[in-house]
């Protein structure tokens, strides 16, 4: 049955489904600037270290590309990034992260005699982008239903509706709009080719249909 909905992009989400009293699947073993990293929603260097740590959900991380986390931070496996370059690059930092198990919190536990970290108390297939370039002139105005900003007329706070005047074939896989850049979106080919590769977590919000 062909799909019905008429979305040119979704905004992306991780699902929660498997959460349970409000405990994310990974959580950021903080660092100095970390307060100012939230979401990754700049577009400037943001001072973040060598190693990022977060403690996880084992039990739920193993089964997503995609984990919800306290931060908002788009974490996605590489396999997920790598979906999404196959649809056409974007302008983007990558940031590995180390999720860590949180059932073993001991540091003395999660090294082996050897002084390496044990694998199996470790997961690094993951990645959190930050994306450099945003969509300057993609947000409408005048179609879109939303709440202006107390900043700035150039920007909007909660968005019940939104109309993107970029066609779609101009959309990149990954994205984020300047006027809104709380939300993170992905182009409607790239849906696709995440759904074809039955990469696991990213939940989908059609343009006029959005949650907050």
């Amino acid at each position: 049955m062909p799909d019905m909905d008429a979305s040119v992009a979704y905004r992306i989400l991780a699902d929660t489904s498997q959460v349970i009293d409000d405990c994310l699947v990974a959580r950021l073993v903080r660092f100095p600037s970390a307060e100012s990293t939230r979401g990754l929603m700049v577009e400037t260097a943001l001072e973040i270290p060598q190693e990022v740590r977060f403690e996880s959900m084992f039990r739920v991380l193993k089964e997503t590309d995609y984990p919800c986390n306290d931060v908002s931070w788009p974490i996605m496996s590489r396999r997920m990034l790598d979906t999404l370059l196959s649809i056409g690059d974007f302008k983007r930092r990558e940031i590995p992260v180390r999720m860590f198990d949180d059932l073993v919190l001991k540091d003395e536990d999660r090294i082996d005699a050897s002084g390496s970290v044990r694998p199996e108390v470790v997961d690094d297939r993951f990645v959190a982008v930050q994306l450099l370039e945003h969509l300057q002139d993609a947000f409408d105005f005048e179609q879109s239903d939303y709440m202006p900003s107390r900043i700035s007329p150039k920007f909007v706070s909660k968005v019940k509706k939104l109309v993107i005047k970029t066609p779609p074939a101009d959309l990149p896989p990954l994205f984020r709009l300047a006027a809104c850049r709380r939300y993170l979106f992905v182009s409607v080919t790239a849906r696709q080719a995440l759904n074809e590769a039955a990469i696991a977590g990213p939940v989908f919000q059609p343009l006029d249909r959005l949650v907050s």
